[in-house]
C-alpha cells in the first residue's frame, strides 16, 4: 500500500508536468513574442550590444570539448564568469548593457571570459565519446570541478598572458569552485579573488525542482529520465516558451521560477528572452548528485552506493562512503554574496558554508534581504545591489 501511495504521488506530479507542456503548446497558437533579443545566442546578443566577442574551444584532461567566450580587452586584468545549474554563459549577458555583469565588467576595463560546463549546449563535444552515448553523460559537478574548472582557467590565462585572474561563480559555478579550489592549490594560486554569487555547497533547505527530484527517489529518476541528458527537450521549451510566457504573463513567472529558481528583481518583460535560451542542459547523473546533496546533508562527491552485495564506492574511491570536500583547505580570498529569499542557496545553508571556510579567506559576506537565486544574474538592479561591490573587490585584489 505504501509503494502504491508513493507511485500515486509521483504520477500526480508527472501529470501536472505533462499538463504544463500541453498548455505550452496550445499557447503557441495564441501569440507571438516580439523582443529582438529572443533567441539570440551568446555571440548574437553580445554583437547586438556593439561589442566584440571571441569563441574558444577548450579540451579537458578527460576529453570534453568546452565552449568558452571572451569579450576581449587585451592586456587588461582577466575575469572569468561561470554559470549555474541548467544554465550557460549566456546568463551573464542576458540583460541590457548597463545591467548584465559581463558587459559591466568589460566597460569597467576588464578582459572578460565566460565558461560553459560540460553538457550544456555550448559544450556538447568530446574527443572520443559521441554526444548520444551513455559515456558522454557520465558526469556530475565532481568532474566539472576536477577537469572543467582548471581547463578553462588555464586557457584564459594562457591566451591573455596573465598569471592570475578573478573568478565569479553563480550557483553551481560556486559549487565547482569550492570543490576545485579546496582540492587543487596549484589551481587556486592562479585566482586572486573569488566572488561567490548565490553560493551553494550544503543544500539542507531547498525549494522548487530539487525537492521534487528527491521525492521521486534516485533510482526512479534514472528509470524515468534515462542516463543521459537532463532537459533533452530544452530546445522545444526554448522555441515555444517565449510565446507561452507572453500569453500567461505573471503565471509564466511562477513556472519559470519553479524550474530555475525564484527571482524578485527581474524585468518581467524579459522573461520570454530568458526562457528562449534556458534551460541549457546537464546530465541526469548531475541532477541525481544535486538530489544526493539534499538527502546526504554534506558537501561530498557522488555516491555510487554501498550494499552487502556490492560496494561501488569502494570501487571508485577505495572507501565505503563518498569523499567529502574539505572546505577548510580553501585558500582564495572569497566574497560571499547571497540573498535572504533564495530557495536554493538558503541563507541558513550559506551561513553553514561560511563557517566551514577559514575566516581569513572570507573577505566579505553580503546579504541582500529581498534577493532570490536568479536575481544575481537576471536582476535588473543587480549592479546597484551586488555588482558594484564585486567590482570594488576585484579592483582591490588586482593591485
Amino acid at each position: 500500500r505504501c509503494s502504491l501511495a508513493a507511485w500515486g504521488t509521483k504520477a500526480r506530479k508527472i501529470v501536472r508536468s505533462m499538463l504544463f507542456l500541453l498548455s505550452l503548446f496550445v499557447m503557441v497558437a495564441l501569440s507571438h513574442a516580439g523582443d529582438p533579443d529572443i533567441g539570440r545566442d551568446m555571440i548574437e546578443i553580445v554583437k547586438s550590444k556593439g561589442l566584440p566577442i571571441e569563441a574558444h574551444s577548450v579540451v579537458t584532461e578527460d576529453g570534453y570539448i568546452l565552449g568558452m567566450f571572451r569579450i576581449p580587452r587585451p592586456s587588461a586584468p582577466v575575469v572569468l564568469l561561470q554559470h549555474g545549474l541548467l544554465d550557460s554563459s549566456w546568463t551573464w549577458v542576458a540583460n541590457f548593457r548597463n545591467q548584465s555583469l559581463g558587459f559591466i565588467l568589460y566597460d569597467a576595463g576588464y578582459d572578460v571570459w565566460f565558461g560553459n560546463s560540460r553538457g550544456n549546449f555550448y559544450s556538447l563535444n568530446h574527443t572520443t565519446f559521441r554526444v548520444d552515448s551513455d559515456q558522454f553523460w557520465n558526469f556530475t559537478y565532481d568532474e566539472m570541478a576536477r577537469y572543467d574548472l582548471p581547463a578553462q582557467i588555464n586557457h584564459a590565462l594562457k591566451v591573455s598572458g596573465k598569471k592570475t585572474l578573478s573568478y565569479i561563480g553563480h550557483s553551481q559555478g560556486t559549487m565547482q569552485a569550492f570543490a576545485g579550489f579546496s582540492m587543487d592549490h596549484a589551481l587556486s594560486a592562479k585566482v586572486n579573488f573569488y566572488a561567490a554569487l548565490a553560493p551553494v555547497a550544503y543544500i539542507d533547505h531547498p525549494k522548487g525542482l530539487l525537492p521534487l527530484l528527491v521525492d521521486l527517489d534516485l533510482p526512479w529518476i534514472f528509470q524515468f529520465f534515462g542516463v543521459r541528458e537532463f532537459g533533452a527537450d530544452a530546445t522545444i521549451f526554448q522555441k515555444f516558451a517565449p510565446e507561452f510566457c507572453k500569453e500567461l504573463g505573471g503565471q509564466c513567472e511562477n513556472i519559470v521560477f519553479w524550474i530555475f529558481g525564484k527571482s524578485n528583481h527581474i524585468n518581467e518583460t524579459r522573461l520570454p528572452v530568458y526562457v528562449s535560451e534556458s534551460p541549457a542542459g546537464t546530465s541526469v547523473k548531475n541532477m541525481v548528485h544535486w538530489s544526493q546533496a539534499v538527502l546526504g546533508d554534506d558537501f561530498q562527491m557522488y555516491d555510487y552506493g554501498c550494499s552487502s552485495h556490492r560496494c561501488q564506492n569502494e570501487e571508485y574511491y577505495g572507501q565505503k562512503t563518498p569523499p567529502k570536500y574539505n572546505l577548510t583547505n580553501l585558500n582564495v580570498p572569497t566574497g560571499i554574496f547571497y540573498g535572504g529569499d533564495d530557495d536554493l542557496a538558503d541563507p541558513t545553508d550559506v551561513q553553514r558554508l561560511i563557517a566551514a571556510i577559514p575566516s581569513q579567506y572570507v573577505v566579505t559576506q553580503q546579504c541582500v534581504d529581498t534577493y532570490a537565486h536568479m536575481d544575481y544574474t537576471w536582476g535588473e538592479d543587480a549592479k546597484t545591489f551586488v555588482y558594484d561591490s564585486v567590482l570594488e573587490y576585484i579592483a582591490k585584489y588586482n593591485h
